[in-house]
């Protein structure tokens, strides 16, 4: 898409199989070849996808963050974890619960909005399943980094998370572990993110997602 006067959007090119849209000097658009022979389109904005040149039959539009998509989903934008369109429920799992059962509940699901838990429980297992093109695309707990830059700055857009910041229910665990403890954010003003130990004692809430 070529420079125009009015919106000021460029194009650039990078490796042969990939395109940036950069605009005012940030990338919006990422265009590039996928392992199957496709075409992946990475985006923070809105895009539309048209039938070819001549033809403006529109063929495909990405939703707005926090719109409900197929099985009433929300959509969450692009996963900052595994750079592939993240999906969130649409409310909180209704009780408090430890982080063990918390990712084992995820895990054991079937057929939630029409998908069964993802068997990658932790952030690690889903990375590496991911590198390896071997990721389920199941319903787990988000990775601390889709809380704090996908689900947390969009919490109005998608709706229903618990923002009093009183624990535990504003408290929001994530399948990011460190050992014996997992990190966790809170979804009040203050946005505080902590590692909380996976003790029996400590409580928290789950937002589900797939991607």
């Amino acid at each position: 898409m070529t420079d125009n006067n009015t919106d000021k959007t460029m194009e650039l090119l990078v490796p042969s199989d990939t395109t940036l849209i950069v605009r005012d000097g940030r990338i919006q658009v990422r265009i590039q070849f996928n392992k199957q022979g496709g075409v992946d389109i990475h985006s923070d904005t809105s895009v539309v996808v048209y039938s070819p040149v001549g033809n403006d039959d529109q063929l495909v539009r990405t939703p707005q963050i926090g719109e409900t998509v197929k099985n009433g989903w929300k959509y969450g934008g692009i996963s900052k974890t595994t750079d592939s369109v993240l999906f969130v429920a649409p409310k909180d799992e209704p009780k408090p619960k430890t982080w063990q059962k918390a990712i084992a509940d995820a895990a054991s699901l079937k057929d939630f909005l029409g998908y069964n838990g993802s068997q990658q429980r932790t952030e690690d297992e889903l990375l590496t399943a991911w590198k390896a093109g071997t990721q389920d695309h199941g319903v787990r707990l988000a990775t601390m980094n889709e809380l704090n830059d996908n689900l947390y700055p969009n919490l109005h857009a998608i709706g229903g998370f618990n923002t009093t910041g009183r624990e535990p229910k504003g408290l929001y665990w994530s399948c990011t572990d460190v050992g014996s403890k997992a990190r966790d954010k809170n979804f009040g003003p203050s946005g505080f993110q902590s590692l909380t130990s996976k003790s029996e004692k400590n409580l928290g809430v789950v937002r589900l997602v797939r991607s």
